[in-house]
């Protein structure tokens, strides 16, 4: 595991580690996807943890009846850029782009951006790999795995009362934004959206992008 984390995470590591002394010290960590859904997952982004810079995990496909869940240990990308310490109240934002019909040419309308805003559990000795764990109805923890830990520890599915598990919500803008007009008006009128949710949603950019 260590020397795969160097092989992975090395420049990002002196980067980071040559920052100022007064920001706490920092590791960039390999990622997975795990998926507990039968839904396919395209795309997940993880934003930042503790002021550092954002980062991604895999793709993950759905879950089939054949598999033991969940199967995105096989799979990782590099990096997600932690602090070396845990500490309360850290926390960070996922969006991730779920798709019900991923094999539905003639229906492009399964696929929606999600996103949630989840508090990492504790861990210790620096850090290991960073899991997005996807669950069904939309709902997803973020764990950093300990160095070293029995893999096996981590294919236990959180339980329904975990209290780091977040129900996400869809974000209609980034889900408008990859639909053609086409798709976008079946969309619409899949989810019986109001008549003006067009102008809701061009509005709020505008003020977004007003305040930034």
């Amino acid at each position: 595991m260590k020397n795969r984390h160097m092989a992975c995470c090395a420049l990002l590591l002196a980067a980071l580690l040559g920052a100022c002394d007064q920001k706490p010290k920092r590791v960039g960590v390999p990622t997975h996807t795990l998926n507990w859904t039968d839904i396919d997952v395209g795309r997940v982004l993880v934003g930042s943890i503790d002021g550092g810079e954002s980062g991604w995990t895999p793709n993950a496909p759905p879950v089939h009846s054949s598999q033991t869940p969940p199967i995105g240990f096989g799979s990782e990308a590099c990096c997600a850029d932690v602090p070396l310490e845990w500490h309360p109240g850290l926390q960070t934002t996922v969006r991730w782009l779920r798709d019900t019909l991923p094999s539905n040419e003639q229906d492009r309308t399964g696929a929606e951006w999600l996103t949630a805003t989840v508090n990492i559990p504790p861990w210790k000795n620096g850090g290991g790999d960073l899991m997005v764990v996807i669950l069904p109805d939309d709902k997803i923890k973020v764990v950093v795995a300990e160095p070293g830990i029995n893999w096996d520890a981590l294919k236990v599915r959180p339980a329904a009362n975990d209290p780091y598990v977040v129900k996400g919500t869809v974000m209609l803008d980034l889900t408008r934004s990859r639909m053609s007009q086409e798709t976008w008006s079946a969309y619409k009128r899949k989810h019986n959206l109001p008549a003006d949710i067009d102008e809701r949603l061009d509005k709020a950019a505008s003020a977004a992008a007003e305040a930034s």
